[in-house]
């Protein structure tokens, strides 16, 4: 047998104890009885050491569960190594019913975050048995060692939990953190990043809001651990409500604020419950927010709309063309405002079909005006051909202090007056976009432009009534074969700007698009309510009767969630700095938010120490600023998020090189000295 742990990182000294163990493994020729010893010993050690999760040491030998591991530790510890040759095979059996294991992490986590201290497993059993009971719970009761064991599964250890063979690689962040308080180990979390944006959250003071939403009564829930809940869920990966119920991590309770996560049963419910007027006021509180961003001068805001497909027979839902498929199908539109400068959602609306566009761009301009505080400048909007329609230009170019851009449908009867132009409508200079000039001659895209006036027609209840004059931007490319790839035309009432300029502008509204890209495929933006809920019940004669209420509120609060979701990440980006400000979500994912980190309560801080990772020093600064200010999370009873990364762990493998000058150093582990 020869052991590797894949899909852990290993350091210097911990590849050292497993190459140890595979040594003994291979040079030993015994019976199955010995070899059950040998086995049992190779757990013990690499437990011991901590080289890996309980759970991976497990698979890796053999086991089938980390249960197996801890049984065999304590019998060693308590009868010494005589007991690997007598040990009785199998492990003791524990509860794994879901109440039990949330009553007791629940009540380890309020005593940690209240108290802050760890009581005896004794305790907290006896603790555990009072919520239990106080819910009906008739099963087993909660034993000193089931409490133990729930509590080691979560890696929830005490100051005095170390091992002998331990080289103890946690010494040097926890004597860095604090040494004279008492040390708590709340264990691993998958995504230590995602503490730095709750620091970042908390100082934005989004969640201040909050208070403008009702709970539903008989509920321990506050408004500000409901809202976290769907804020951290799609950044940790938990893209719909039933996934909470698989969340095993202590990260993901303190982010939400809670000391267990929500269930999906809860979770759902409470929102359901939201009155309709306090989302309505929470996003009006949190969107001028968003807006009170933006300081002087002209302010660029593209427009667009994302539709989600609606699976229903039951509901009858406009139809419309659904984007990721070209298919014809139901579907709700959610319709946002972007600020492609500050890369941050500003306003949203949710109608139901698609091409719906064109309907809301005036009220939530109207809007925007209402919020926006730049007096001095120019509400510039940067429009989707969706919102091509002649009533909505003329109300726009009716609005002071506002220009729009949208490029023109290609009509019949509009392309045919544009190929009747003549040559001399043509400026002579050729036309190439400044983000195609730096390639090869033979690969541009060469463009006739012509400046001129387009006459749009006024259509209301299928009657003609009028035209509105705009400025086209023609672009024409003599090359080109088919309709779209020969004519570009941008419509604008804005008279001032170059023709050139504003035709290299308007390709900065494929920000918005690649914002609705980020969303769909790192935070979960298409995983959203439907616009109408289902109601069962029975008619006069006992049969089951579905009836659906159309009702937008949970669309549209899970949307502006997932916006703000988004919003987050890019404070985040910009708080990184440098070539990290523009990297979308799911680099800023990958490289830093889900990193594996130890959660450490010491005195009145949450100590959150990284395990070493290769872009460790991009995001340093950050931590350290955010050490300075002390942040204090309010509904984590004031802990203060401190941020270390552990220096002292080296990455496996390393050069030759490298490990023969560590040999050389003789920094091995004590128990190769």
């Amino acid at each position: 047998m020869q052991i590797a742990f894949p899909e852990c990182t290993l350091t210097v000294e911990q590849q050292a104890i497993v190459d140890l163990v595979n040594s003994l493994l291979a040079v030993c020729i015994l019976d199955r009885d010995d070899q059950q010893a040998m086995r049992r010993l190779a757990a013990y050690l690499l437990e011991s050491a901590d080289v890996a999760p309980q759970q991976e040491i497990a698979e890796a030998l053999g086991y089938k569960d980390a249960r197996t591991i801890r049984h065999i530790r304590d019998q060693v510890e308590q009868e010494g190594l005589e007991s690997l040759l007598s040990l009785v095979t199998g492990r003791p059996p524990v509860t794994t019913r879901p109440e039990v294991i949330q009553a007791v992490i629940g009540e380890i986590l309020s005593a940690v975050i209240e108290e802050r201290h760890l009581p005896d497993d004794d305790e907290i059993a006896g603790r555990a048995n009072r919520r239990l009971s106080q819910t009906g719970y008739e099963g087993e009761l909660v034993t000193e060692r089931i409490a133990q064991t729930i509590r080691l599964d979560w890696e929830i250890e005490r100051p005095a939990t170390q091992r002998a063979l331990s080289s103890s690689p946690d010494r040097d962040e926890r004597d860095a953190a604090a040494s004279s308080e008492e040390l708590i180990s709340l264990g691993h979390t998958r995504w230590g990043g995602a503490f730095v944006l709750l620091a970042l959250l908390i100082r934005e003071a989004w969640l201040e809001s909050a208070e403008l939403l009702t709970i539903a009564s008989g509920y321990a829930v506050t408004p500000e651990q409901l809202l976290l809940t769907a804020i951290f869920a799609p950044i940790c990966g938990i893209s719909r409500a039933f996934h909470l119920d698989d969340v095993r991590d202590v990260g993901f309770a303190l982010l939400t604020g809670r000391p267990r996560p929500l269930t999906h049963g809860t979770f759902q419910h409470l929102i359901h419950a939201l009155l309709p007027h306090d989302i309505i006021r929470f996003y009006r509180a949190t969107s001028q927010q968003q807006v009170d961003q933006a300081g002087e001068g002209d302010l660029r805001v593209s427009m667009d709309g994302h539709t989600l497909a609606r699976f229903t027979k039951l509901v009858d839902l406009p139809k419309g063309r659904i984007g990721s498929t070209a298919r014809i199908g139901k579907a709700d539109n959610v319709i946002t405002s972007f600020a492609l400068d500050l890369r941050t959602f500003f306003t949203l609306r949710i109608r139901r079909g698609a091409k719906q566009l064109h309907r809301a761009v005036l009220p939530m301009t109207r809007e925007l005006l209402r919020l926006w505080k730049g007096e001095k400048g120019v509400l510039r909007l940067f429009l989707d051909r969706g919102a091509f329609h002649g009533l909505l230009f003329q109300a726009l170019k009716a609005l002071p202090r506002v220009h729009f851009y949208t490029p023109a449908v290609r009509y019949p009867n509009y392309v045919e007056e544009w190929e009747k132009l003549p040559e001399s409508a043509f400026e002579e200079e050729p036309f190439v976009f400044e983000r195609d000039k730096d390639l090869p001659s033979e690969e541009q895209t060469s463009y006739r432009l012509a400046d001129r006036t387009h006459e749009v027609n006024l259509w209301k209840n299928k009657k003609l009534i009028g035209t509105v004059a705009l400025r086209a931007i023609i672009l024409f490319n003599p090359q080109g074969e088919t309709t779209s790839e020969r004519w570009f035309v941008l419509l604008t009432d804005d008279e001032d700007t170059p023709a050139r300029e504003l035709a290299n502008e308007y390709g900065d509204h494929w920000e918005h698009e690649m914002a609705h890209r980020d969303g769909k495929h790192d935070l979960c933006y298409d995983i959203l309510p439907p616009s109408y809920t289902l109601e069962t019940h029975r008619d006069e004669d006992g049969n089951l009767v579905r009836e659906a209420e159309l009702d937008i509120k949970n669309t549209f609060l899970m949307s502006w969630l997932r916006c703000l979701t988004f919003n987050l990440m890019t404070v985040f980006g910009k708080a990184l700095g440098g070539k990290c400000a523009k990297m979308r979500s799911g680099t800023l994912l990958r490289k830093f938010i889900h990193r594996p980190a130890k959660l450490f309560v010491v005195g009145d801080e949450l100590h959150v120490v990284f395990d070493p990772f290769r872009d460790r020093e991009e995001l340093r600064p950050l931590l350290d600023g955010l050490n300075e200010e002390r942040i204090a999370v309010p509904w984590l009873d004031g802990l203060v998020l401190q941020f270390f990364i552990n220096e002292k762990q080296r990455l496996h493998p390393l050069t030759s090189q490298e490990k023969r000058n560590w040999f050389l150093k003789k920094e091995r582990p004590k128990c190769l000295a």
